[in-house]
């Protein structure tokens, strides 16, 4: 098996190192499909490309296009990058601490995709009150984030696999600009079943 994306053109060919099957429902069975995109070298270079579409040639020569939503690459942060000091992450939701290494204000968060699902997250501080910017920590503070992720049955990104790393980005005293990686913080898989994928189906047209 090998996939090709349109986006990056057909001399571009990716190995799928691993297959599972998901759910099955009557007809349809949905599988996991693990594609390595070995770009470490030039992440950098794609940090402008969107996928959208796999072509994908099966092993008896038959080809098909999939739609694969939005998929970008996640350049090195060229910021200093500051480390949680615990980190942990349920079905929908995450949580996170640490010492502050020095006096820091945390300024915002930056979401990447266009922040096409930042009104999917709610970010809280350790006691539970919405997080609000700026915020000024001093040495020795800790930082405690929690996160949650929440969909309604009605909105059409339901159906999506959402995957998506939120920046927290902080400034020390001296003015430079350092951030956190809040890993685990927008992981979302939608819970199918016959319904739901006639649902999807309809809404994109496909019966």
């Amino acid at each position: 098996m090998e996939i090709t994306c349109p986006e990056l053109g057909e001399d571009e060919v990716f190995e799928v190192t691993g297959t599972q099957q998901w759910m099955e429902h009557g007809l349809y069975t949905w599988n996991k499909m693990r594609v390595d995109f070995n770009v470490q070298d030039r992440v950098g270079d794609l940090s402008n490309v969107i996928l959208t579409q796999m072509q994908v040639k099966w092993s008896d020569g038959t080809e098909t296009m999939v739609d694969i939503g939005e998929v970008r690459f996640l350049g090195k942060e060229e910021k200093r990058t500051l480390l949680w000091t615990q980190m942990g992450a349920g079905d929908s939701g995450a949580s996170y601490s640490m010492e502050m290494p020095e006096d820091l204000t945390v300024t915002g968060i930056r979401m990447p995709m266009e922040n096409r699902f930042s009104d999917l997250l709610t970010v809280e501080d350790g006691e539970g009150q919405p997080l609000t910017f700026p915020k000024t920590y001093q040495k020795g503070d800790t930082l405690s984030v929690k996160t949650d992720v929440f969909l309604t049955e009605k909105d059409n990104r339901a159906h999506m696999v959402i995957h998506v790393v939120p920046v927290l980005e902080m400034e020390t005293a001296e003015g430079e600009e350092v951030c956190a990686y809040l890993y685990s913080s927008m992981h979302y898989t939608p819970v199918m079943n016959i319904i739901e994928i006639y649902r999807i189906m309809h809404m994109k047209g496909d019966i």
